[in-house]
Order: structure tokens, then C-alpha cells, then sequence
């Protein structure tokens, strides 16, 4: 696989102008490389936030990737009851890859990958009510 090198600048000027038109998501495809990019509904506003010991800095710089919860309910770190974890820190994980459970009015929703790479931290407890928007896992992204 060829290296990318990414450029800071031009991933600023087009969250802008995702935001200045008013934009809930936005992709982009070059060669290896594929950016998502999605705002929470309430505001415009890209929102880094974090409950690990990391500052949103240090997230920054080591190039972490949040993954969401995509609606409120109850996280699951496994298909089924006391089953194992779908995937655990270290695991490598592709796109489209079931990651999790959100219970959401008895119905089981699969949380899948939105880009590959390593897990690093897992943020959400198992059994416990996650809000939309909530991070859920923290991955470095494979470039």
C-alpha cells in the first residue's frame, strides 16, 4: 500500500466548508485514502471530547480516531449474553466490522466500523446506557 500524506490544512478548509453549508456528513475518496467526516445534529460544531486520560491534544497528535454511538441506548461489547467481546484492544479491525450492540427499544442494533485500523481503548462499559454521540471506541486509523 502506497503512503498518503495527509495535509492538515486542506482536511481544515473542507470540515469549513462542510460546515459553512451546512453539511451533517461528508465523504471523501482519494486513491488509499477515505476521510468521513459527520457533525452532531444538535449544532455544527465538530465536537472532539473525551473521558480517557489523553487530552484532545494528545488525541490529535497521535492521530486517534473516535468511533460515536449513532443513538442512545444499551452497549453491548458482545453478541450475546456472556459471549466474548466482538473485538478488544490490540484487535485489528476493517470497515464494516461489528464492533458492538446498541439496545435500543428491544431492538439490537450493530455498531460497525466506519474505517480500519487498531483498537486502542474501549470507552463504554458493557451493560451500561450510552447517549448518541457518546465515544465509544478509540482506533488508530490504518493509512
Amino acid at each position: 500500500m502506497k503512503k498518503i500524506k495527509i495535509n492538515f490544512d486542506l482536511i481544515n478548509e473542507i470540515i469549513d466548508f462542510a460546515k459553512d453549508n451546512n453539511l451533517s456528513s461528508l465523504s471523501i475518496a482519494y486513491e488509499d485514502l477515505k476521510i468521513g467526516i459527520k457533525f452532531p445534529k444538535e449544532n455544527k460544531e465538530l465536537i472532539l471530547s473525551s473521558t480517557s486520560p489523553l487530552t484532545k491534544e494528545e488525541h490529535f497528535n497521535n492521530n486517534l480516531m473516535s468511533i460515536k454511538a449513532p443513538l442512545s441506548g444499551i452497549f453491548y461489547r458482545s453478541g450475546h449474553p456472556g459471549g466474548a467481546p466482538l473485538v478488544d484492544i490490540g484487535d485489528t479491525i476493517e470497515i464494516g466490522q461489528v464492533l458492538c450492540i446498541i439496545e435500543a427499544m428491544k431492538l439490537m442494533n450493530e455498531i460497525v466500523a466506519e474505517a480500519s485500523g487498531t483498537l486502542k481503548k474501549v470507552e463504554a462499559k458493557n451493560g451500561n446506557v450510552v447517549n448518541e454521540g457518546e465515544i465509544l471506541f478509540w482506533i488508530d486509523p490504518k493509512i
